[in-house]
């Protein structure tokens, strides 16, 4: 049996990445989209906690960056695309698909600063296989433009939805392709 339950998570993050970061999750009910069992799920817990590190002693990466990472990450589209590339290599089920996972990773902190949150859209553009997969989409009642990618190993095509007007990611999401683990082609998760 699959639910798709609705989670948001907030992070309270220093902007000098002096203090520690604190950490929310709140889940909502779940709906039942395969398999036998009730139609509904119940939901409405919440957990916060903090690593008590501040940002800036944490080793920053493409998933935990900080100011000083993002600062050093080139602006030029070809060197950050090579940057992208380069970091990682070693990672996901394909080089396309590690790099539209690095880039998402980096632009879900909300730490990009607007000139290398533009750069970052232009090397996306240039992955393929990425494209806009819906003009409107919304998540948690937050109107964006989903951007995404289909990795052919695993019948999910990831998404981060974007807000067109400050180029913030609203959230992100996968969406199957095909039948995949009981829930139907076109289920969000």
């Amino acid at each position: 049996t699959a639910y798709s339950v609705p989670t948001t998570r907030t992070e309270w993050v220093a902007v000098d990445g002096s203090r520690p970061s604190w950490f929310t999750v709140t889940t909502g009910a779940g709906t039942r989209i395969s398999g036998p069992g009730p139609s509904t799920i119940p939901g409405g817990e919440t957990s916060s906690w903090t690593t008590d590190l501040a940002p800036s002693a944490i080793a920053a990466s493409w998933q935990v960056p900080n100011s000083a990472f993002l600062a050093a990450l080139p602006r030029d589209t070809d060197d950050l695309r090579d940057r992208v590339y380069a970091d990682s290599s070693d990672a996901g089920l394909s080089r396309d698909g590690a790099a539209f996972v690095y880039i998402a990773d980096v632009l879900r902190s909300g730490l990009v600063p607007a000139d290398l949150r533009s750069a970052l859209f232009t090397v996306l553009a240039t992955i393929p296989g990425v494209e806009v997969t819906a003009a409107e989409a919304e998540i948690d009642g937050v109107e964006g433009v989903a951007i995404g990618r289909l990795e052919d190993v695993n019948g999910f095509r990831e998404e981060i939805v974007v807000d067109p007007a400050t180029g913030q990611v609203v959230g992100g999401r996968a969406v199957t392709t095909a039948v995949a683990d009981g829930m139907p082609s076109g289920t969000l998760v």
